[in-house]
């Protein structure tokens, strides 16, 4: 049997805490409080995107919107914040209405700053043993509240069902919010062993919407499950059966690292010149798109072709597509006194295919700077400057200089990616040699990073 407190080791708190829970319930003059757990949808992936500085900056304003919600006038102190993990809060509240109304509170507030989106979890329970705070007991609601909102998408207010049965007949009437409520059904969460229930409370008119993620229990009759299973078991012999009834014949596709799709090796027979070649990789019906590398920044991709069932003569007509790519140097005389500087502005425009073969054009701005002066020590100081944006944001900005010898043979100095994800990245190199000095940008397709 799971123990319920499997999976609460990373909430541990600290005996400090601890006495400052207990004494903020003492103050209240209860022992059931209610639990509110949140995060910063995407934070992380906002920081590798777009910087330390900028994820500060927001974390900044989040925390400062939480702390005046739960601690401040907004919420007139009715909460009590016990501690920050990262882009998390956990906070303390003795009344669930006032937890939901200050969840509610907080979405409002996030929405209106129009920077990030949080997820919001509560629940409630009595957490004292012998009239004192137990650091275990507490842990299981604390376990059970992250577990709640880890099912939230942004923007979304989820809660077991003791915050809402508590928290639903006092808000009644009691406000001037429109609210609505739903239950999502019960879903089992790990580290706790009852399926636990989960509702979801909105305002303003904005529409419930069911977790994507997390494992839905469901009452299912036998009948029902028998009907289920045969349809499966239809389905699946249709699915393997599908291409075996399926024949498809390229015209005109040569040579022998051909894909299908996004990542699927495409194997044909015959010679790598003859013009007729039946592929021997099982191709399902419906649409799809082949495409082959030229270099590791240039890349052949199809129109879009249709198969059908039966046999199949596909002959795709080929597009060319390019990544971005740019070079700068500096070179200095070498009794030059003063400085020398290269700058530049380059554009532009590319295309990209995901992996459901969707196309989607990007637009990039580059600006350059690269400076080389002469420095003590017959030493010269090379230092670049890079600024990217993408698709109208701009990504974490690059800088460096360094003071290398001026008889010094090749140095890389920096070897940096500038942007990385599953299609293609991009990657600045910043190297001298003697006198000269160089930057490169380069894009690179997947498969070559």
């Amino acid at each position: 049997m799971a123990n319920e407190n499997d999976g609460v080791t990373n909430f541990l708190l600290s005996r400090e805490e601890v006495l400052a829970v207990d004494r903020f319930r003492k103050s209240k003059d209860t022992n059931v409080l209610t639990i509110m757990f949140t995060d910063i949808k995407g934070f992380t992936e906002m920081t590798e995107e777009r910087g330390e500085a900028f994820s500060r900056d927001i974390r900044k304003k989040h925390d400062e919107i939480m702390k005046n919600a739960i601690e401040g006038d907004a919420g007139a102190g009715a909460g009590m914040i016990v501690k920050h993990i990262g882009d998390s809060v956990m906070a303390v509240f003795t009344e669930p209405s006032k937890a939901v109304d200050t969840a509610i509170a907080i979405q409002e507030a996030i929405n209106s700053s129009g920077t990030v989106q949080v997820r919001i979890g509560l629940d409630m329970g009595q957490v004292t043993m012998e009239n004192e705070v137990s650091p275990d007991i507490f842990g299981r609601h604390v376990n059970r509240a992250s577990r709640v909102e880890g099912l939230a998408d942004g923007g979304q207010i989820y809660m077991t069902f003791p915050v809402f049965d508590s928290a639903k007949g006092f808000l009644a009437g009691k406000t001037d919010r429109k609210i609505d409520w739903a239950s999502h059904g019960k879903y089992l969460l790990k580290g706790i062993h009852d399926p636990v229930e989960i509702f979801e409370v909105t305002s303003g008119g904005r529409a419930v919407r069911r977790p994507k993620s997390g494992v839905r229990k469901r009452e299912i009759s036998y009948f029902w499950l028998s009907v289920i299973a045969l349809i499966f078991i239809l389905s699946a012999a249709l699915y393997i059966l599908k291409p075996s009834l399926t024949s498809v014949t390229f015209v005109g596709v040569t040579g022998d690292n051909v894909f299908l799709d996004f990542r699927t090796k495409l194997l044909l027979d015959g010679g790598l010149n003859d013009r007729m070649r039946k592929s021997l990789t099982p191709i399902a019906p419906g649409k799809h798109r082949i495409w082959f590398d030229r270099s590791y920044c240039v890349r052949y991709y199809s129109d879009e072709f249709t198969v059908s069932m039966g046999q199949n003569n596909i002959e795709p007509k080929v597009e060319y597509y390019s990544l971005p790519g740019l070079e700068s140097s500096v070179f200095l005389q070498k009794d030059a006194t003063s400085e020398i500087k290269s700058s530049d502005v380059k554009f532009f425009n590319y295309a990209l295919f995901d992996e459901n073969n969707i196309k989607s054009d990007n637009a990039l701005t580059v600006e350059v700077e690269l400076r080389g002066s002469p420095a003590a020590g017959n030493k010269i100081r090379f230092e670049y400057k890079m600024k990217f944006v993408l698709n109208g944001t701009q990504l974490a900005p690059f800088e460096k200089y360094e003071a290398v010898d001026a008889t010094a043979e090749n140095k890389v100095i920096a070897d940096e990616y500038v942007y990385k994800d599953t299609r293609y990245a991009m990657k600045v190199k910043f190297r001298t040699c003697a006198s000269q000095a160089n930057i490169d940008m380069q894009s690179y397709y997947n498969g070559y990073f």
